[in-house]
């Protein structure tokens, strides 16, 4: 007989068991620390178009508070000044509860969102989100919409920076 080669494989069986009894110790002393998560590709779409009716209406009331807020400045001041940090901060103030109350359009009597939504973007709306470039504000949210179907909830969280131009290049 080849005592080489016996060798060899004595070796080889004796590893294979070694990584097959180690891989199995870290996967029974890791399973404690799993999460579970179950995907239901089902509720995907209802999440992605929840995602997408969200995205429409901020859009909507963006447009409306960046027109409103451009008006305001106007009537106030004649013009506004291209570069001036002042006249930023003058917009990213009237802006705020201008955009509150166009989101506030979107309420139904009893003070609840035609898109329940939306609350979040009312409670995450403030100055230190918006910024205004090259003409541009820019507004900045994280956004969450949440499926409860069955027991089993889904949830498509994203951060989006909705950007409208002003209707003048002075900011």
């Amino acid at each position: 007989m080849n005592k080489k080669g016996d060798i060899a494989i004595t070796v080889l069986v004796v590893m294979a068991i070694v990584t097959a009894g180690a891989a199995s110790f870290i996967f029974l002393s890791s399973s404690n620390n799993l999460e579970e998560t179950i995907y239901n590709s089902r509720n995907l779409d209802n999440l992605y178009s929840g995602g997408d009716k969200l995205n429409f209406y901020v859009n909507e009331v963006m447009s409306a508070a960046v027109s409103r807020t451009y008006g305001e400045i106007i009537n106030e001041n004649g013009n506004l000044d291209r570069a001036s940090t002042e006249s930023k901060e003058n917009f990213r103030t009237k802006f705020v509860p201008i955009f509150l109350e166009e989101l506030g359009k979107y309420k139904n009597k009893d003070s609840s969102f035609v898109f329940p939504e939306l609350l979040q973007v009312e409670e995450q709306m403030n100055k230190d989100k918006i910024i205004i470039e090259n003409g541009k504000v820019f507004l900045t949210l994280d956004m969450v919409v949440r499926i409860e179907e069955d027991g089993l909830i889904s949830q498509y969280s994203y951060r989006k920076t909705f950007e409208k131009e002003i209707p003048t290049q002075n900011i």
